[in-house]
């Protein structure tokens, strides 16, 4: 399909500029694009929708910013095909066939969906280690299992034969750039229901750091154990069993979950006998849970958040762990306070319940800053360890723990390739046209820009600092 600027109604061209200068620095930027994507303000004809796929703890944040991008800068656009799952977005996130049964989502295959070229952009709570960067700038499909049980349904078409199978053969090496999109609190979801066994659940709910500890580390049966009496004495008399529900996909949310547990008590022998939160808290035990041994309660997996929240929905008993925003308006469970650094007790949110949250999260999101000085700092591409690596020499990713805030929170981020802007020149996604190139760019530039941000502390998120927009903008659009 031929490609199609869209042009904007006055009101609107005049609030953007006002409000973002997205408008502006679209046009400045257009003339490094040289043969490569179009000109123009930023939409263009439904042949540039593009999707992306991973972290599921950002589903409603990178959802509220495709409905910014559409209503502050395109407008509704036409469908690409019949039953198209954009409808009148340019984007879409975490799509139905990859999403079904968590088959195509999480951070693990956000990272993968990178690596193997299968989307435009890719989601993750922790963007990566410095082995799997190594595997990121490498060759295409470096990190395995690349063949996927579902076609996404905009981006390239994939090498002919049999299921889909990426990475096409004429896609090239190229580095990666990582970067925050979003900060916010795992939330610690329990759901009691009124029964024999807990005649009155609690309304509210507080745990100590240690606490916490030996709820996930399966040290208790039931929920009248006496140390959550302790913390708790409204659940004197609740006999529930415990249930753990943890993600059985690798996960950024279960990352920072362990993160949060190695920096309460990471030397501790947990009921199986054998592991600490310590080495539970490495990325190769990403999805291991103490069980077994000595270890009480149940321990049920289910994959992304919407699976731990309707677990968590529908087991007497469950304590999960997910993105606030999961939980926005969920009157079937509590949101636990938390102890902090200071000895108080910090609930996820301003607000807690049912309804809107009203100033975002209860995290310190900004406190350790970006990686190194530069632009190309900012969006990890400093491959000597001034970068967003979990395992940088400056950690600047773990964010649990930090401050007198909530104590379990976490930056979200996503992955773009450079080198999309080269024309001609061979590029690491060699299937995307030069319109689903400029969207990717255009949607970028408008997320890192205070109309984006202003849309994240009522769906539970925390923008991100207004000192770091114009560092992340300039670094990515040097770098596309």
């Amino acid at each position: 399909m031929r490609s199609r600027i869209v042009r904007f109604p006055r009101a609107r061209t005049v609030a953007l500029a006002l409000g973002v200068g997205v408008l502006g620095s679209l046009a400045m930027a257009s003339s490094s694009f040289a043969a490569a994507p179009p000109s123009g303000a930023a939409c263009q004809a439904p042949d540039g929708k593009i999707s992306g796929r991973g972290s599921t703890f950002q589903n409603n944040a990178i959802a509220a910013y495709v409905a910014g991008y559409t209503s502050d800068v395109c407008g509704p656009v036409a469908l690409q095909y019949a039953g198209d799952p954009a409808g009148t977005n340019m984007l879409i996130y975490n799509y139905p066939n990859a999403a079904a049964g968590g088959a195509g989502t999480g951070s693990g295959q956000g990272q993968k969906a990178m690596s193997c070229r299968t989307d435009a952009f890719g989601g993750t709570d922790v963007p990566y280690f410095a082995s799997t960067l190594t595997q990121l700038n490498g060759a295409p499909g470096a990190i395995s299992g690349c063949d996927i049980s579902f076609s996404p349904p905009f981006t390239p078409t994939p090498n002919a034969g049999g299921p889909p199978f990426y990475p096409h053969a004429a896609d090239a090496t190229g580095n990666i750039m990582s970067f925050p999109v979003a900060g916010g609190a795992v939330a610690i979801a329990v759901h009691l229901a009124t029964s024999g066994t807990c005649p009155t659940p609690p309304t509210s709910l507080q745990f100590s750091s240690l606490t916490m500890s030996h709820l996930f580390g399966g040290d208790y049966a039931t929920w009248s154990a006496p140390d959550l009496v302790a913390d708790n004495p409204s659940l004197a008399g609740c006999n529930t069993p415990i249930t753990r529900i943890v993600r059985a996909d690798k996960s950024g949310t279960t990352q920072v979950m362990k993160n949060y547990m190695k920096n309460v008590d990471g030397s501790r022998t947990l009921c199986d006998g054998v592991n600490t939160w310590t080495v539970l808290a490495q990325d190769a035990n990403n999805v291991v849970w103490p069980t077994g041994g000595g270890c009480l309660g149940t321990l049920t997996s289910a994959s992304g958040t919407p699976g731990v929240v309707s677990a968590v929905n529908t087991t007497d008993g469950a304590v999960g762990y997910g993105d606030l925003s999961a939980w926005k308006g969920d009157a079937s469970v509590v949101l636990a306070s938390l102890q902090t650094h200071d000895s108080t007790v910090t609930p996820p949110a301003t607000y807690v319940g049912p309804g809107s949250f009203t100033s975002g999260s209860n995290c310190v999101v900004g406190a350790k800053g970006l990686p190194g000085s530069s632009n190309n700092d900012a969006v990890g591409l400093n491959a000597s360890g001034n970068n967003w690596a979990a395992d940088a020499g400056t950690n600047v990713s773990d964010i649990t723990f930090l401050g007198t805030g909530y104590p379990i929170c976490t930056l979200t981020w996503d992955f773009v390739y450079t080198k999309l802007n080269n024309g001609a020149v061979a590029n690491p996604i060699s299937g995307l046209t030069a319109d689903q190139r400029r969207t990717l760019y255009s949607f970028f530039t408008y997320v890192f820009s205070p109309a984006a941000q202003s849309r994240m502390a009522v769906q539970g998120y925390d923008p991100l600092p207004t000192t770091w927009l114009t560092k992340l903008r300039l670094g990515f659009q040097a770098n596309f």
